[in-house]
């Protein structure tokens, strides 16, 4: 039987249903999301429905997997530029058999990148990391995971040294189900 949810969190870079909706209230419901996995846990995707209509897929860990952006899935990886100025940096990111993975837009603000938006090699929109600075008046020091809806996939908190540039972690959170303590750190961006 199909389940579909009011809404989805995420544990662990996975996406998880909230909200369990009757079969009798998804074509009522003007927002509703189904988890999509397969037996082995290889793949997931979130498919949302207006009024119980498909709508659009806002994930799909064959585009991007976020438990693959955990530092020692990535130690193959690496970047090269593609174009640079002063406020914005493109990079190609390329797996150990150098293809192409993503595509990531960094965007600088008085010398320091504020956010990272990253794109298919085709170019569809996948994610943004946004980057927050107590000294540029924002509430921590850290970067946030959001997925292409603005949902809080996952989040680090800094260190920083005199000139605000991150040095080590205090913290790193994979599991949010629970939005409240990160919505006392972080707002959401706007996407």
């Amino acid at each position: 039987m199909t389940k579909y949810f009011s809404g989805y969190s995420w544990r662990a870079g996975i996406p998880r249903g909230v909200g369990l909706l009757a079969s009798d209230k998804v074509q009522d419901a003007d927002q509703s999301y189904k988890i999509v996995g397969d037996p082995y846990h290889k793949r997931y995707s979130v498919e949302r429905y207006c009024h119980g209509v498909f709508d659009s897929v806002p994930y799909d860990s064959a585009l991007l997997d976020f438990r693959h952006l955990k530092p020692q899935k990535q130690q193959a990886w690496h970047k090269e530029t593609l174009e640079s100025d002063d406020d914005t940096v493109v990079c190609l990111v390329r797996d150990q058999n150098d293809r192409l993975l993503y595509v990531e837009t960094n965007l600088f603000e008085n010398g320091l990148c504020r956010e990272c938006k990253v794109s298919s090699p085709q170019g569809l929109f996948l994610s943004v990391h946004r980057m927050y600075y107590t000294h540029l008046g924002d509430g921590t020091d850290g970067v946030v995971l959001y997925d292409r809806r603005g949902l809080p996939v996952m989040y680090k908190r800094y260190a920083c040294d005199e000139s605000g540039v991150f040095t080590d972690v205090i913290e790193e959170q994979w599991d949010l189900s629970d939005c409240k303590a990160f919505d006392d750190l972080f707002s959401a961006p706007q996407i």
